[in-house]
């Protein structure tokens, strides 16, 4: 855990000087405000998961996530945002039934150069009904840092995170993440992102084995049409991962394919609520570990 909160320190004064510094850079100006705005995107998606253990098969995946940026003083800003997914079409007793967070930002942004801030969240996981240990949930910390390099921008965040609920010595238990994100704007209503995910809990099942797990995810989005002067945009998506228990050759692969829409309040286009608007997001891979112990143990 030490090691992680001095990562942690390290990305927010880094990324503190960089913005700091580019703030006098070309192209910025005073007059170019933050935008009090949001984005909801809704998704059904088609999840096959690979467990040693208990639940292997196919569901059908429903997401529901929203963000919500609140300029508070010149290029600071908070972020509130949620994040829910539910499964129906269950295999096993101890198969998740639906994963939910929600978390708080603080950031300091440049629109021209980038992001840097911190951000906290708690999550919850339900299990299929009638399972002893029904319910796990936990609380994550972290900081995060965008870098505007043109029609890329370059996301990056890293924390702890700990299970506040759920079976003794299960779940993602005094643990650590890094995420990194890549979007490219083809045009302002057009974008392609990319993420990789990785997260370690110590312990994850039976009260010793370590944990160990690997994300990624790609998505397209393009603009639909517009509903009251409201941009609604088309998304199609995938992601995967490997869940690692590390003993006794207890772990998981998933995959889900998914489309949906996305409609955004406040922001004309989708690279315009990229610099100015909600561009924040909350860290799934280890609310989804957390969630999976009991499949994989």
């Amino acid at each position: 855990m030490k090691r992680t909160l001095t990562a942690i320190a390290a990305l927010v004064a880094s990324a503190l000087v960089g913005t700091s510094a580019a703030s006098a850079g070309d192209g910025y100006s005073p007059s170019e405000k933050l935008i009090f705005g949001s984005v909801s995107q809704y998704t059904l998606g088609h999840r096959d998961l690979d467990s040693t253990d208990e639940a292997s098969g196919h569901t059908f995946e429903f997401t529901s996530t929203s963000a919500y940026n609140i300029p508070i003083w010149n290029s600071f800003s908070i972020q509130l945002d949620g994040a829910s997914e539910y499964y129906t079409g269950l295999n096993g007793h101890a198969d998740v039934n639906s994963n939910s967070a929600v978390g708080l930002h603080l950031s300091y942004r440049n629109p021209n150069r980038g992001l840097v801030g911190i951000f906290g969240g708690y999550a919850w996981s339900k299990l299929k009904s009638g399972h002893g240990d029904d319910s796990y949930q936990m609380a994550m910390i972290g900081a995060e840092a965008q870098a505007y390099l043109g029609n890329l921008t370059l996301y990056g965040q890293v924390g702890y995170g700990n299970n506040t609920k759920g079976a003794v010595g299960e779940g993602f238990n005094e643990g650590w993440f890094v995420r990194g994100v890549g979007r490219y704007f083809f045009t302002a209503n057009t974008k392609l992102e990319a993420e990789l995910s990785y997260a370690e809990a110590d312990p994850y099942i039976d009260g010793n084995d370590k944990g160990k797990f690997t994300g990624w995810a790609v998505s397209l989005d393009h603009k639909l049409f517009d509903v009251r002067s409201y941009p609604v945009y088309g998304t199609l998506g995938y992601r995967g991962a490997y869940y690692d228990a590390t003993t006794e050759n207890d772990h998981a692969t998933e995959h889900v394919f998914k489309a949906g829409i996305k409609v955004l309040l406040g922001a004309n286009t989708l690279q315009q609520n990229d610099r100015y608007g909600a561009t924040l997001d909350l860290p799934m891979l280890p609310v989804r570990a957390n969630s999976l112990a009991e499949n994989i143990d």
